[in-house]
C-alpha cells in the first residue's frame, strides 16, 4: 500500500495516521506539505476567523457560489472591505486539485497582465481546511446583469454595443497569447469599477496550441454574437432592431477573419 496517498472519506483511510490527513476527498501529508509551503501557517485559517493582521471576512460576506468555490466580501486591516475573497474547495473527488487551482491564479495574473482580468492581490492554499484562496478586487457587475438592464432601458445602446465589443476584444487578447478560457459564459465577464469589462474565474483555462487557440476564440466568438443578437432582437423599437442589425454586421466584418 501506498502511505498517504489516494482519495479518502476519513482520516482513518489514510496511513500512516500519525503525520497523513484526509482533506477534501484527498490523503495529505502535513508533513510534505509544510516542508512545500512554510507559508500555510501564516495564511491559513478557518473560514469566517479573522486571519491575524491581514484579511477577515465581515458578517454576511457570502456574495455568490457555483460548483466547488464561494465568493465573499473581504476587508483587509484597514478595514476597507473593497476587495473579495474566492475560496475553492479542494479534493480529488470535487476535481479541484492543487495543480489546478494554482492553474487559475496563473492564468489570472497572465490575464491582468494583459488587461483583461482582475489582479491577484494575494492567493494560498490551505491542508485544513482543504481550499484555496484567491483575493482580488471587488468588481461592479456581471455582463448579464448590465445586459439585463440594458434590455430595461436603464443604460444606452452605445453603452450596451461596447461591452459585446470588449467582450470580444478580451477573447482575441486570449487567443493571441494562446490561452483558451474554457467557460467566458455570461456571468465570466464583469465590469470593474472604472467601468471596463474584465473576465473572471479561470478555473477550466488552459495554455493552449495556436490551432486550438483559434478554435477556442472561434466558438466563444459565436457565443457572444448569440447574446448580441438575442438582446438587439428583444427591442420593441424598430429603429433600435434596425441600429443593432447594423451594429452586428459590422462586429461580425470586424472579428471575422480573427
Amino acid at each position: 500500500m501506498v502511505l498517504c496517498s489516494g482519495e479518502c472519506k476519513k482520516t482513518a483511510d489514510c496511513l500512516p495516521p500519525s503525520s497523513c490527513y484526509c482533506f477534501g476527498g484527498e490523503c495529505v501529508s502535513s508533513e510534505n506539505y509544510d516542508k512545500d509551503h512554510p507559508e500555510r501557517d501564516v495564511f491559513c485559517f478557518p473560514i469566517g476567523k479573522t486571519h491575524e493582521g491581514t484579511w477577515y471576512l465581515p458578517e454576511k460576506s457570502l456574495l455568490g457560489s457555483g460548483g466547488a468555490a464561494t465568493v465573499h466580501e473581504v476587508c483587509n486591516h484597514n478595514a476597507d472591505c473593497d476587495y473579495v475573497m474566492k475560496i475553492n474547495k479542494l479534493g480529488a473527488l470535487r476535481g479541484v486539485t492543487r495543480e489546478r487551482f494554482w492553474n487559475e491564479v496563473e492564468l489570472q495574473k497572465k490575464g491582468a497582465q494583459l488587461g483583461v482580468s482582475p489582479h491577484v492581490i494575494e492567493a494560498w492554499d490551505c491542508t485544513n481546511p482543504f481550499i484555496g484562496i484567491i483575493i482580488m478586487p471587488a468588481l461592479q457587475d456581471t455582463l448579464f446583469n448590465v445586459s439585463h438592464n440594458l434590455q430595461k432601458k436603464r443604460m444606452r445602446d452605445k453603452t450596451r454595443r461596447s461591452y459585446f465589443e470588449e467582450a470580444l476584444e478580451i477573447l482575441e487578447i486570449l487567443k493571441k497569447n494562446q490561452i483558451c478560457h474554457g467557460d467566458p459564459h455570461f456571468s465570466n465577464f464583469m465590469i470593474d469599477k472604472a467601468g471596463k469589462l474584465k473576465i473572471i474565474d479561470f478555473g477550466m483555462a488552459r495554455v493552449v496550441d495556436k490551432e486550438t487557440a483559434q478554435k477556442c476564440f472561434e466558438q466563444y466568438k459565436q457565443t457572444v454574437m448569440m447574446w448580441a443578437q438575442i438582446h438587439f432582437r428583444s427591442s420593441s423599437e424598430s429603429q433600435r432592431r434596425g441600429e443593432g442589425r447594423k451594429f452586428l454586421s459590422r462586429l461580425f466584418r470586424r472579428f471575422q477573419k480573427k
